[in-house]
């Protein structure tokens, strides 16, 4: 957590680095954690939680798979063999059963998955989105009739999950699924040097050589 203040500030503002899986539990051995909550005034984050969660139902009908497309219309018939072969290995279910979700979607819930196989104590948080750092926060300042800005809208997020052509997500979710130790490794790596506050590590990762499934810059910049 950073303090922004001097420079005729009528008042300081605090930045905290957030780990979206990550429990409010660790953020609040962070000195001065509690006491600059309590303080602010507002709180801005990457969105307005409870606008995201009250749209899950919306996020999941974008989620699916048009019905004039299928997995098979998007990749070879051995990459196609091979996705659904890691698929069934790692949830025990294949494309007959998970093909209906666009690849955006699976690719996110499989780098759910490698998060909380990392750090089994990150699955809190799936469990209930409010418990994680970001949505502490956001409930805490609405409890005491703070206003929660977003930096993004909800839609803005929804647009970058789902809105990737169809075949870039396959071939993303594919290279993902065939490189799961590098994944693996990568995931364990942004772990341990959050929660170790590893400012040098974090930037590290960074760096895009040696990482084989690339994202274009133009999606790189969307994100961040």
């Amino acid at each position: 957590m950073w303090e922004i203040s001097g420079n005729g500030l009528p008042a300081p503002s605090y930045i905290i680095g957030t780990h979206h899986l990550a429990s409010v539990d660790f953020a609040q051995n962070i000195p001065g954690f509690n006491e600059a909550l309590s303080s602010a005034s507002q709180v801005v984050g990457e969105v307005v939680m409870e606008d995201m969660l009250s749209k899950l139902g919306h996020i999941m009908t974008l989620s699916m798979m048009p019905a004039d497309t299928t997995y098979r219309d998007l990749l070879s018939e051995a990459d196609y063999a091979e996705l659904d072969r890691q698929l069934t290995s790692l949830f025990g279910a294949g494309l007959d059963q998970l093909g209906m979700l666009k690849p955006s979607m699976l690719s996110n819930v499989l780098s759910m998955m490698l998060y909380t196989e990392s750090s089994p104590e990150l699955g809190t948080m799936l469990q209930d989105p409010m418990s994680g750092i970001d949505g502490y926060v956001q409930r805490v300042a609405s409890e005491n009739g703070k206003p929660c800005i977003g930096l993004e809208s909800t839609e803005s997020q929804i647009d970058l999950l789902v809105s990737q052509p169809l075949k870039q997500q396959a071939d993303e979710l594919l290279c993902m699924i065939i490189n799961m130790d590098y994944s693996r490794e990568m995931v364990k790596k942004l772990n341990d040097s959050y929660f170790a506050a590893d400012l040098v590590a974090l930037y590290d990762l960074l760096d895009p050589s040696g990482n084989p499934c690339p994202i274009s810059d133009e999606y790189e910049y969307q994100l961040n």
